[in-house]
């Protein structure tokens, strides 16, 4: 009986390598899935020669997704977040990564309550950068270089409208959780194509 493998996107590997490493990774050639051996070459190395050769995705053993959402839980782990030895460069980068992994694997092969404790979790280490800054533009200015503008501009968005929240009397971190949820999740579905038109929309004035 042939073991079960999952398809993943091969922009999920090149996202957050880390949460890969150790795991089978597979692609598919004729009628067979062969196991890549990265041994010699990163991760990041191998799925830009895919990349370039127009694969679009690898395959992992179905046991081993388990692993991959457990790496990305402890990547947004506070103990790593709370570590003094941490750059907010590193924090950004890390929230950036797990959440653009967990919206992958969401849209891939649907919400799980792991999937979206990740994206809960970088949402939440996202904030204190923000409440840290000294204004909204430093935030950009500083962590543009870990993090894409989509990113940056849905972790303003759930910051803004947290700071709405806060001042009615219904206010709860329930609710202020719920509403960062859906900030993160309400582009899922686009593509860096979408993101593409958005920003030429933007640059034209909104003509």
């Amino acid at each position: 009986m042939e073991t079960e493998l999952l398809a993943i996107e091969l922009k999920t590997l090149q996202t957050n390598p880390n949460a890969f490493q150790g795991v089978e990774i597979h692609i598919k050639v004729g009628e067979k899935h062969i196991k890549l051996n990265y041994a010699a070459d990163t991760i990041q190395d191998i799925v830009q020669k895919l990349l370039s050769k127009g694969v679009t995705h690898a395959f992992i053993l179905a046991k081993d997704f388990g692993l991959v959402t457990a790496k990305l839980q402890k990547q947004v782990s506070k103990n790593f977040f709370y570590d003094p030895a941490t750059t907010d460069e590193d924090k950004a980068a890390t929230a950036y990564q797990a959440t653009q992994a967990a919206k992958d694997i969401i849209r891939q092969f649907g919400i799980d309550k792991e999937t979206l404790e990740i994206i809960k979790q970088a949402n939440e280490h996202t904030q204190t950068l923000l409440k840290n800054a000294p204004g909204l533009h430093a935030f950009v200015k500083r962590f543009k270089s870990q993090c894409s503008e989509e990113f940056l501009k849905a972790s303003m968005t759930n910051f803004l409208a947290t700071m709405v929240i806060d001042h009615f009397p219904w206010r709860s971190q329930l609710i202020i959780q719920k509403t960062m949820l859906a900030g993160t999740l309400c582009d899922i579905m686009l593509n860096p194509e979408d993101f593409a038109l958005i920003a030429e929309y933007e640059t034209n004035g909104g003509t």
